[in-house]
C-alpha cells in the first residue's frame, strides 16, 4: 500500500565528487516517529560527505516500498552527467528549443556511453542511463531533469523539477518523481513477477547551514 515519509534532506556540493549529493534523514514513516533515527549533521562532523552519503543511502533504503531495491533515488542524480567527473562518459544532443516569454529554453538529451555507470544492479553489473535536461540558454540554469535507465528486468524513470528559492538566492529541487517497473513485463514479456512503484517527494522550507549544506 501507499507510504508517507517525512524527512529532512541535506543537499551538499562536494569537491571530491565535483557535484551535488543528497542525504536524507527520515523522521517519520506513516506518522510514526523513527525510533533509531541517526543525525547526518553529527555524522558530517566526523566523516567525509561521500562516506556519510553512502552510509545513509543504505540505511534509508529500508523505508522504500516494494521489492525493488534502490539506493540511487535522489533528486540530484540527473545532474551528474553535467559534472566534470562524469561528463566525458556521456554524449549530448540538442533536442529542441522553445520560448517561455522572453526566456529561451533548450532541451538537451544525454546518453551514457562508457563505464563506470551511474547505476549498477545488485550484482554490480552496468545499467546505462539516458535522459533530458531543460536548460535556460542565457544562464545555463536547469529547469527540469529526467533520467531513465533499463536493464533486463527493470525500468527506471527519475524526474526532478526546479524552482527559485528566494531565501537562498538559487534554484532548488521542489518536486521529485520516481517510477520503477520490475519483472518480466518490464522486459516486454508476460509473466507473474511484476511490480510497479510510483513515488513523489515535495521539498519546501529550505534553510542554509554553514557554507556548503542545505536542509529542507
Amino acid at each position: 500500500g501507499p507510504r508517507v515519509i517525512r524527512s529532512e534532506t541535506f543537499f551538499l556540493f562536494t569537491a571530491p565528487q565535483h557535484g551535488w549529493m543528497a542525504i536524507r534523514d527520515v523522521m517519520e514513516v506513516d506518522d510514526e516517529a523513527v525510533r533509531d533515527r541517526r543525525s547526518p549533521l553529527e555524522a558530517l562532523r566526523k566523516l567525509p560527505a561521500d562516506e556519510v552519503a553512502g552510509e545513509f543511502k543504505a540505511y534509508n533504503s529500508r523505508f522504500n516500498i516494494g521489492r525493488t531495491y534502490r539506493n540511487f533515488n535522489e533528486p540530484t542524480l540527473s545532474l551528474l552527467p553535467l559534472t566534470e567527473l562524469h561528463r566525458g562518459r556521456f554524449s549530448f544532443n540538442r533536442e529542441r528549443v522553445q520560448r517561455e516569454g522572453d526566456i529561451v529554453l533548450v532541451t538537451l538529451a544525454f546518453r551514457e556511453r562508457d563505464s563506470p555507470t551511474l547505476i549498477r544492479d545488485m550484482k554490480g553489473r552496468r545499467i546505462f542511463s539516458r535522459g533530458e535536461l531543460v536548460v535556460e540558454a542565457a544562464t545555463g540554469r536547469v529547469r527540469s531533469a529526467e533520467l531513465t535507465a533499463r536493464s533486463a528486468d527493470l525500468r527506471v524513470r527519475l524526474t526532478t523539477e526546479y524552482a527559485p528559492e528566494a531565501r537562498l538566492g538559487m534554484w532548488v529541487p521542489v518536486r521529485f518523481r520516481e517510477e520503477y517497473e520490475r519483472g518480466s513485463q518490464a522486459a516486454g514479456r508476460r509473466g507473474q513477477e511484476h511490480e510497479r512503484i510510483h513515488c513523489e517527494a515535495v521539498y519546501a522550507n529550505y534553510r542554509r547551514f554553514g557554507t556548503s549544506t542545505r536542509i529542507r
